[in-house]
């Protein structure tokens, strides 16, 4: 739709950050985002991830933040 009103669609990235759930992995991403902006008419906000357990493992947080640092 954003392509035929001659129009940018805004939109943050999910980050999988090591859980293995939700979001583009750290090797795809170098891939998947420059298609997404070269094929649709968009403009990339925000990049986000899941940090479920920030509080309690602070070693696996601190693998988490490094994933998301190199994709950012």
């Amino acid at each position: 739709m954003a392509v035929r009103l001659n129009k940018k669609i805004n939109f943050h990235l999910k980050i999988d950050s090591d859980m293995g759930r939700i979001g583009v992995v750290l090797k795809a991403s170098y891939s998947i985002l420059p298609k997404i902006v070269q094929m649709f008419k968009t403009n990339m906000t925000g990049m986000y991830a899941h940090f479920a357990v920030a509080d309690a493992d602070h070693i696996f947080t601190q693998r988490q933040l490094d994933i998301f640092t190199i994709i950012a």
